[in-house]
């Protein structure tokens, strides 16, 4: 069984806050022609059931907080090595 990280763990780690760790999945989720995905199974699972997406909680695996590290990298050099150590 994988670890799972809530939204606010992974959050804590990547240095943002819950509402922008999700802005930054539905920009992920928004356009399937870019290099940044975050494919279900494999850097989440939903925490919660909903028909709503925008009210389904993730759960995020260590794969999925180096996908967004890399993300956030893109701004801020290093940053990914230092997301890596948490």
């Amino acid at each position: 069984m994988r670890d799972l990280l809530t939204d606010r763990e992974t959050a804590k780690i990547l240095g943002r806050s819950t509402s922008s760790l999700y802005r930054t999945v539905s920009y992920f989720d928004k356009y399937d022609d870019d290099e940044w995905e975050l494919e279900e199974g494999e850097h989440f699972e939903f925490a919660t059931r909903s028909s709503e997406p925008s009210l389904r909680q993730r759960r995020f695996t260590e794969e999925g907080v180096e996908a967004l590290a890399r993300f956030y990298e893109k701004d801020k050099t290093g940053f990914l090595a230092v997301v890596m150590e948490a």
